[in-house]
């Protein structure tokens, strides 16, 4: 409970961090759906996913795609995102390289599933809400 408080405080700051930043480079807007791993913060803004040094400094874009992508979520090595996007219909779960790279579709529910994390199990699959299906095994 305490290392959940902890993130979630972590988080907070982080995202103050960008506020500031932000508003002192002159650009205002939303900073959404913070997931924390080590020094990364990755964020949603514009309905892209965004990363940046928790210290603080430039964010770098690493979705461009026209359709929105919410609820990132940093597996537990620190390779992988997981998060919901709107890309071919219903929100469902993609995966992608922190580094940046092609998203790949992990659930085909044809329903919205969001993700809330990744399972405790090596961290092997994004985690979703217990109503929605399991998503496709790694590959």
């Amino acid at each position: 409970m305490k290392k959940a408080l902890g993130l979630v405080a972590l988080a907070v700051f982080g995202l103050a961090l960008l506020l500031q930043a932000g508003e002192a480079a002159g650009r205002h807007g939303y900073y959404r759906y913070p997931a924390v791993h080590k020094d990364t913060v990755v964020f949603v803004s514009e309905g892209d996913l965004w990363s940046v040094d928790i210290g603080g400094g430039a964010a770098r874009r690493l979705t461009t795609h026209h359709a929105q992508e919410t609820h990132p979520a940093v597996s537990p090595d620190g390779s992988t995102i997981a998060f919901s996007a709107q890309y071919e219909g219903p929100t469902e779960v993609y995966t992608m390289p922190l580094a940046g790279g092609l998203p790949v579709r992990r659930t085909f529910a044809g329903q919205t599933s969001i993700v809330v994390g990744w399972t405790p199990a090596a961290g092997r699959s994004p985690l979703l809400p217990s109503s929605t299906p399991p998503p496709l095994s790694a590959r």
